[in-house]
């Protein structure tokens, strides 16, 4: 299991050693001076190389250690020349402990290292956290995928959906992590009557978020319009799509006069006209009761204005901010 000092030196032709796999210590000066071996592997039980033990080995251009854990390396046991150095190939993730053990020696090179690659399959969707390394087999690796507002991840190369995903190094790989957009969201609005033999609501479904919907309030002939669930009174109602919401319409029975307005504004019907009063310089629509509008008058000029219309029913009139109002034409 060892050589001896001086065992083979100046052996000039010496070219192969078959029998180092089993050896544990070689002595000072054991191969000095061996010019025509051009290569050497050791077993993974060396525990110690000699002072000048390879010195002056002029084409001896690598060596190979099987163990991670370095041996016991004498005074000038190689050439540190770099010219005439030779490469030493060691296990992978053992260049500090190799360089610790031969300071003076440059050209190590680890064996059996694999290159792990991870990219994004669009920057402007998504990005990964782990960049490019060489690793050792069964090292084991984590890589992240990290989508940008509106994007989400889908799946790494060869359809692993897990995210962080870990796993072990086996040989040479190129990860691409794929991001696509956010699929649009959905809400539901439900639009309900209070009573469906009063009335009913229209345009209730399925809208995109952000999305405008509008509500439209249609009573039955001889029911009125009064209001929303949340005592709004538009109507038509527009609303922003948010979320999933509900808007419940409340109709009563329609007197044909609607009362009177705020600064003593007057509506009411006759015959086949609707009749505004003191509303002079006010504005004024009128809605049919699918919602049509009829009239809309930036400031009337008169303080009676009288519009005539063709069909009986409900009809719906805005004068200025104050609410809507419903008139019924018999």
């Amino acid at each position: 299991t060892s050589i001896g000092e001086e065992a083979f030196a100046h052996c000039y032709r010496l070219r192969e050693i078959p029998q180092l796999y089993s050896i544990v210590t070689i002595g000072d000066q054991a191969f000095e001076a061996c010019y025509s071996m051009p290569g050497i592997i050791f077993g993974s039980q060396l525990k110690e190389i000699g002072r000048a033990a390879f010195n002056a080995c002029v084409n001896l251009q690598h060596a190979t250690f099987k163990s991670s854990t370095p041996p016991t390396v004498g005074e000038w046991a190689f050439i540190y020349d770099p010219e005439y150095s030779p490469y030493m190939f060691i296990p992978c993730n053992s260049t500090a402990a190799y360089q610790a053990a031969m300071p003076e020696h440059e050209k190590f090179i680890e064996s059996d290292t694999y290159t792990v690659s991870v990219v994004s399959n669009d920057v402007e969707m998504g990005k990964v956290s782990y960049k490019s390394h060489d690793l050792c087999e069964s090292n084991t690796v984590t890589v992240t995928a990290i989508p940008e507002p509106g994007f989400r991840f889908l799946n790494w190369t060869g359809g692993i959906s897990q995210n962080p995903c870990t796993f072990s190094v086996q040989g040479d790989l190129f990860l691409v992590a794929y991001f696509e957009a956010e699929p649009e969201q959905e809400y539901t609005i439900r639009a309900l009557s209070n009573d469906s033999t009063q009335g009913s609501v229209t345009s209730g479904g399925l809208y995109l978020e952000n999305a405008t919907a509008t509500l439209t309030a249609v009573p039955k002939e001889g029911y009125q319009f009064l209001k929303w669930q949340d005592e709004n009174t538009d109507n038509p109602r527009s609303i922003v799509v948010t979320s999933d919401a509900t808007f419940t319409a409340f109709f009563d029975v329609a007197d044909g006069i609607d009362g009177n307005f705020a600064d003593g504004v007057q509506i009411y019907s006759v015959n086949n006209t609707i009749v505004i009063g003191n509303a002079e310089n006010s504005s004024v629509s009128i809605y049919n009761s699918t919602g049509q509008l009829l009239i809309n008058e930036a400031a009337i000029a008169t303080n009676k204005f009288v519009i005539s219309v063709e069909h009986q029913g409900i009809y719906f009139v805005k004068v200025g901010k104050n609410k809507v109002q419903r008139v019924l034409i018999k």
